[in-house]
């Protein structure tokens, strides 16, 4: 099997964020709409192994390497509340590529350029169960474009486009704390086979107000997924778990 340690591919970074600062400590009218958009930074780091066209990888990528090899990254959550319900949208999407000039373990030329593109695309629902707890539900659409070029004499290349949806369901949990500073935690599990075999999703975050329309805050996430399809040289594995350092912002109309 043909295999890589280190593959700088930032697949799925983070993946759900339920609008990632969606609670300021202003008081609100719980009769209209209101909307919070975040936008937000990640410095991840991913542990696992994956598979594309029935070529293993084990992906090992520290967050210095990812983003070296960023081209191009967006990340961003919105939310519009009303009431004891809100719907809400997270989207994810960075483009990455490097060249891999030898294979770690058994020290011979790779000589392979890797590129890859990756979009998650959250739709959730909210429902307030308490002041301090959201039921959330929803889906998460993965979408992973790969690329592996081997060069030299013999030059192959091999893509591979996988897309799938998990259904999710999780809470919200928020708690003020001291002042203009909130804590909040976010949590939720999916696939049930649907998509992935089992995936999971843990956030907690730590956030200031600085004003009635902008809250500061940074946090830590755990995702997990387990997703296999295909057999033979269609065989794509993505078993990963992806932690991060995040920093952002929420913006309250």
């Amino acid at each position: 099997m043909f295999t890589f340690r280190h593959l700088p591919i930032a697949l799925l970074l983070p993946i759900t964020a339920l609008s990632v600062w969606a609670q300021s400590g202003a008081v609100k009218d719980p009769d209209k709409w209101n909307v919070t958009l975040s936008p937000y930074l990640m410095l991840p780091w991913m542990d696992g192994q994956m598979a594309l066209k029935g070529y293993g990888v084990d992906v090992n990528v520290p967050p210095s390497e990812i983003f070296s090899n960023l081209q191009f990254g967006v990340m961003t959550g919105f939310e519009a509340r009303k009431s004891r319900w809100a719907i809400a949208f997270d989207a994810d999407y960075m483009a990455l590529g490097t060249t891999l000039n030898r294979d770690p373990i058994l020290g011979e030329r790779a000589n392979a350029d890797v590129d890859a593109n990756q979009g998650a695309y959250t739709f959730m629902g909210l429902r307030e169960l308490n002041q301090k707890v959201d039921f959330v539900f929803g889906a998460r659409w993965n979408v992973l474009q790969g690329r592996i070029g081997l060069k030299g004499p013999q030059q192959r290349v091999f893509d591979q486009t996988q897309q799938w949806l998990d259904p999710i369901v999780g809470i919200k949990l928020r708690q003020p704390l001291w002042g203009k500073w909130h804590f909040q935690m976010e949590g939720d599990i999916g696939g049930f086979g649907a998509g992935s075999d089992f995936a999971w999703n843990l956030f907690p975050m730590l956030g200031v107000d600085v004003s009635k329309r902008t809250t500061l805050g940074i946090g830590y996430r755990v995702l997990g997924m387990n997703y296999k399809s295909g057999t033979s040289s269609d065989y794509f594995k993505y078993d990963v778990i992806t932690q991060s350092f995040v920093l952002g912002a929420a913006f309250h109309f």
